[in-house]
């Protein structure tokens, strides 16, 4: 039986090869930063369509981890 709330690792990967900004369909970014303790250091909330493109390949990049 799987696990709930695990990714396979040949999904995720499948995932960040195909985030490009060609192909991307991200309408807004969202999430939050923590701290060593757990707690909420920083949060963000903007529009993807909105930025400028080096600054949507740099959060791109993010998303994919490199």
């Amino acid at each position: 039986m799987k696990q709930q709330g695990t990714i396979n690792r040949e999904d995720m990967l499948e995932l960040t090869r195909r985030m490009t900004l060609s192909r991307n369909c991200f309408s807004r970014i969202a999430g939050a930063y923590f701290d060593d303790e757990g707690y909420v250091d920083g949060t963000f909330n903007r529009f993807f369509k909105q930025l400028k493109p080096g600054e949507q390949q740099k959060n791109l990049q993010s998303f994919r981890g490199l």
